[in-house]
């Protein structure tokens, strides 16, 4: 089950909290999994004027089973995430 792929990370929005500082808790993110990192560099480039940071997050994972013979799966990362800026 365990493929390569790549996780594409965006931020649409961060509120502000009371003191007027950015919430990163409520912070709106997306993730978009491509399996080619050209698929997922061009996914970035896209949303980028959407991000509210201003970089896109793209990292290598895999899909790793729960437990053998169980539904379902967890994301399980690979290495260190590069920036589309």
């Amino acid at each position: 089950m365990s493929s390569e792929l790549f996780e594409v990370e965006w931020t649409s929005d961060c509120p502000e909290d009371e003191c007027g500082d950015l919430s990163l808790d409520e912070a709106v993110t997306h993730q978009k999994y491509f399996k080619d990192k050209r698929s997922a560099i061009g996914f970035a480039k896209r949303v980028l004027p959407d991000d509210f940071f201003g970089a896109v997050k793209l990292t290598p994972c895999h899909l790793e089973p729960y437990e053998p013979g169980l539904p379902g799966s967890f994301v399980e990362y690979d290495g260190d995430p590069e920036f589309v800026e």
